[in-house]
């Protein structure tokens, strides 16, 4: 196929790729053997990785795996049992550093906003994700609001909580864009705005952000992996200085709302969600 189509990327479209240890070295010896010229990722679970073998993990590398996504889930011991994802906070940090070591970047998906979840659980969930961006700046944390997925108990759950579930198939294209239909998701309206700016911070820290010189897009990206660690979004001086700046400079790109969504945040003095028993972990 990659020679007839000339394809160098390869995704497989799996919820758990790598469910059989054997398959998956044999498949990647495959393609060392053959020296296929491509590239690939898919989906694989968090415990899938930290029972995986050495020698399995390293020819994950050698048979040029570039992205795997992992379910990370929730933020807390006591979410992870309710939604019977028992995955260990501790391993989380752990399987996508295995990941990182290899040249293979990982991408974390988290969840807020199960039906009756707290929204201590959901911060706490937020700073999690905070945390492992952070400590892994190669890797993807990204949040999303949860889904009611028609056939689960959480869908059931959610119905009898007052969830209108969409009736035709535009409306189930559409809830599903996670990030760009926020407004329509269930959440408390304190964990909303964290989570926004999280994302915005986030993207900071990445230095996704192209306008301005180097300096100040590091600059800018060493006091967003402070709030990250800290878990504190309130006031974004610095960024407000930053958007100024890209105005004045005529480098604003039209269509370009970022900025002005996150200006629209009303700050916070005390948006800080280190626990309550102070600092982190």
């Amino acid at each position: 196929m990659q020679e007839r189509f000339g394809f160098d990327v390869l995704r497989f479209q799996d919820a758990n790729f790598g469910v059989a240890e054997k398959r998956t070295k044999e498949f990647c010896d495959g393609l060392v053997d053959l020296n296929v010229p491509i590239h690939w990722n898919g989906t694989i679970e968090i415990e899938t990785i930290m029972r995986y073998k050495e020698k399995t993990l390293d020819a994950l590398e050698a048979a040029k795996c570039h992205l795997l996504w992992l379910g990370a889930e929730a933020g807390t011991k006591e979410t992870q049992e309710r939604i019977k994802k028992n995955i260990g906070i501790e391993n989380i940090p752990t399987a996508i550093g295995e990941l990182v070591k290899r040249n293979i970047v990982p991408g974390a998906f988290w969840i807020i906003g199960y039906p009756g979840e707290s929204q201590e659980s959901m911060e706490a969930t937020l700073r999690q994700a905070a945390r492992v961006k952070r400590q892994f700046p190669t890797a993807g944390s990204d949040v999303y609001p949860f889904r009611p997925i028609p056939g689960t108990e959480d869908f059931d759950h959610a119905v009898r909580l007052g969830y209108k579930a969409p009736t035709n198939f535009d409306e189930w294209g559409n809830c599903f864009e996670y990030k760009y239909n926020d407004q329509n998701s269930e959440l408390p309206a304190s964990v909303r705005q964290t989570w926004q700016r999280y994302n915005h911070t986030a993207a900071i820290y990445d230095m996704h952000n192209q306008e301005g010189p180097l300096w100040m897009r590091k600059l800018l990206s060493k006091i967003a992996g402070q709030r990250l660690k800290h878990g504190s979004y309130g006031l974004g001086i610095e960024r407000k200085l930053y958007d100024m700046y890209v105005r004045v400079t005529g480098q604003a790109q039209p269509g370009d709302h970022v900025s002005e969504e996150y200006q629209q945040l009303q700050p916070e003095t005390h948006a800080n969600l280190v626990d309550h028993h102070g600092g982190e972990n």
